[in-house]
């Protein structure tokens, strides 16, 4: 078994795309889907399956959740070494921020 598979990526570390720009990191990903679906749910619940103003009331939810998490995320995640986004990213030649 490939010992490569077996380490765990940082979750919190900042992902370079193939301009070499910082994206958010992983964790980050995986809040945004976690608050999209949770504040669907509770604000399809709070408004009784009324989709218009349920998906008012999940907007109204998923902003204040994502501002708070990004920020801890990002603030968790700060002086962390980037990661590529995919293994591709690495093998090109010329990465800068300036495009």
């Amino acid at each position: 078994m490939d010992l490569t598979l077996c380490v765990m990526r940082d979750l919190l570390a900042p992902l370079h795309d193939h301009k070499g720009r910082k994206t958010p990191s992983e964790a980050s990903r995986a809040w945004f889907i976690l608050v999209m679906i949770f504040s669907l749910i509770a604000g399809l619940a709070a408004s009784e399956g009324n989709i218009v103003v349920g998906s008012a009331c999940g907007l109204v939810i998923a902003t204040a959740l994502l501002n708070i998490g990004w920020f801890l995320l990002n603030t968790l995640g700060d002086g962390r070494k980037t990661v590529a986004l995919t293994g591709a990213v690495t093998r090109m030649p010329d990465m800068s921020e300036d495009e």
